[in-house]
């Protein structure tokens, strides 16, 4: 039996993937229904989590368009960082380590919280 997805905001059951918009919440992935989320939460203003994520729904084809696209650039950066490590040495100093750990946070934090969007709610609508 699917557990039932219910909407942040209302409480209702969320039925159908077209009503269906996740978005983050003080930096958790959280299901809204299109309409409530655009009524409560317009685009002018959005849930101050907003500051590692994105201001649009992450159900949309920008979403989806910007996961791919910020994935497929932070394995370039990340395979760039590797090759200059490699390059200069085994020895890892402090400040590329920094840089390592930053670009995984920012590179690949979109794509991966499409990724548990996609198989925590629309997987299970579908």
């Amino acid at each position: 039996m699917k557990k039932a997805i219910l909407c942040n905001k209302c409480g209702k059951r969320i039925i159908s993937l077209k009503k269906l918009s996740t978005a983050f919440y003080y930096f958790k992935i959280k299901p809204y229904h299109d309409n409530c989320y655009n009524f409560y939460y317009p685009f002018e203003w959005r849930p101050p989590s907003q500051f590692f994520g994105t201001t649009y729904s992450f159900t949309s084809g920008i979403a989806t368009f910007t996961a791919v696209f910020t994935g497929i650039f932070g394995v370039g950066v990340l395979v760039s960082i590797i090759n200059g490590i490699i390059n200069d040495g085994i020895i890892i100093n402090l400040s590329e380590l920094y840089i390592f750990i930053l670009s995984l946070m920012l590179f690949f934090y979109i794509p991966l919280a499409r990724i548990y969007s996609f198989f925590k709610y629309e997987k299970q609508l579908k």
